[in-house]
């Protein structure tokens, strides 16, 4: 069981935190009385007390309650705390995690004898529900109430780790972007084009443009979030892969397109060969062309086979080959 060793607030900032018998969390705000008190997102930070007994081993001194800056120390909590995930304390207050660390480059305004873990290894938290919290009160991430077998994803924690990404990337988090990310993840498996996708953002937001929504997917596609592929209409389309390597299979008569089964294990295969060749795998869309099961009853050889018309309805020349 997680639980809370340590509240901390200071009066101005660049000064050590200290401290207190309790803390009185309020709803979008932070703790009173402390110097980060009425941010936007960064409201609390949060160390793990793992983390800081790692730290004073290697520094070789001990740091104590809010000298690196944290409001609160908690212990028990698992190594990595997922952006948009929930952290209940005591018998009310409800934080949500917002980004882990700082951006690089990004300057921190407070050491202690030189050492800071906040901008690596720190978490910063919006109050969901406000209350008070007293240490030695239980602390309890969300997904482990649903007990060992996690359920899947919310949409907003979706959503929170592909900005946490693009932020590392050095992007800003956006709502804009926030809002093409969600309708991209709820629309997974469609495998929208740029424009069907900004129709349907634009149905929510009309003021983002499809510059915005072009920009965001190609921002996505370099961190490997979202990968690209061509079904040969003369543009992309865009899919959210579970695996480094994602599989489809497209039909090269009608263009009808499906997924391979079990991924992981073709991905091994193909790991293997790349490998063998000195090269290491990188996120992305492996498309294989066939026959569908249709258009070998119909007849159509093999060889012969070309799609003259899109799934738009479109004429074209030539196949993707």
């Amino acid at each position: 069981m997680a639980k809370v060793t340590a509240v901390c607030t200071s009066s101005k900032r660049q000064e050590p935190k200290k401290p207190r018998a309790e803390g009185v969390f309020v709803e979008g705000k932070g703790i009173e009385g402390d110097s980060h008190f009425g941010m936007v997102e960064r409201q609390i930070s949060l160390l793990r007390a793992e983390d800081i007994r790692e730290a004073e081993q290697t520094a070789g001194f001990s740091f104590p309650p809010g000298s690196l800056a944290e409001n609160l120390v908690v212990e028990g909590l698992p190594e990595e705390l997922v952006p948009g995930e929930v952290l209940a304390l005591g018998p009310s207050v409800r934080l949500r995690v917002a980004e882990k660390g700082k951006k690089p480059g990004e300057p921190h305004s407070y050491d202690y004898r030189g050492w800071c873990l906040l901008p690596v290894q720190g978490y910063f938290l919006s109050v969901e529900r406000g209350g008070r919290v007293v240490p030695g009160d239980e602390a309890v991430l969300e997904r482990e109430a649903s007990g060992p077998h996690l359920e899947e994803k919310s949409l907003r924690q979706r959503a929170e780790e592909f900005l946490e990404a693009l932020r590392r990337r050095g992007c800003r988090r956006t709502e804009q972007r926030r809002l093409i990310i969600e309708i991209l993840l709820e629309s997974e498996g469609e495998h929208l084009n740029a424009r069907e996708l900004m129709d349907r953002v634009q149905s929510r937001d009309p003021s983002i443009g499809f510059a915005t929504v072009y920009r965001t997917l190609l921002l996505l596609g370099e961190t490997g979030l979202v990968h690209s592929f061509d079904q040969g209409e003369g543009f992309a389309r865009f899919d959210i892969p579970r695996e480094t390597m994602h599989f489809h299979i497209l039909c090269r008569s009608c263009g009808r397109m499906g997924h391979l089964p079990d991924e992981a294990a073709k991905q091994e295969i193909v790991k293997s060969w790349i490998r063998e060749a000195g090269f290491e795998m990188v996120p992305q869309t492996f498309q294989v062309y066939g026959l569908c099961s249709e258009c070998r009853d119909k007849g159509v050889p093999g060889c012969e086979a070309e799609r003259n018309e899109t799934c738009c309805g479109r004429r074209r020349h030539g196949w993707n080959r």
